[in-house]
């Protein structure tokens, strides 16, 4: 994909001076993630959910894409890393789950419903 999509968040690194937010989570250059996002440029953080909005592109050891929530990953070390990763869904479920949540349900014909 050739898009260019600029995320703003607060903190980072410039030569030797730090700014660093705790409870934020922290994007590392060279790993995926799929993101959802509300009010990038206005919004202090434009995560929904500030890491709940966060999860990592993993692949799992059949080297499927899986989704995991990445705020998981800091809490289940290297050793339980593959655990998660077998038992994450795979992107391309991830995001038709998501779709389908998104789409409203039509109404049954018949029904009163507007």
């Amino acid at each position: 994909n050739s898009e260019t999509y600029v995320l703003r968040v607060p903190g980072g690194v410039v030569g030797r001076f730090a700014q660093d937010y705790p409870g934020i989570p922290a994007f590392q250059t060279g790993q995926r993630y799929l993101v959802f996002i509300r009010g990038n440029q206005h919004d202090f953080f434009p995560v929904v959910g500030i890491s709940q909005g966060v999860f990592r592109i993993l692949s799992n050891t059949q080297g499927q894409q899986v989704v995991v929530r990445d705020d998981h990953i800091g809490h289940a070390g290297l050793r339980a890393l593959s655990t998660l990763t077998q038992d994450a869904p795979t992107l391309d479920k991830f995001i038709q789950d998501i779709r389908t949540r998104l789409t409203p349900a039509t109404p049954a014909p018949g029904s009163n419903l507007p």
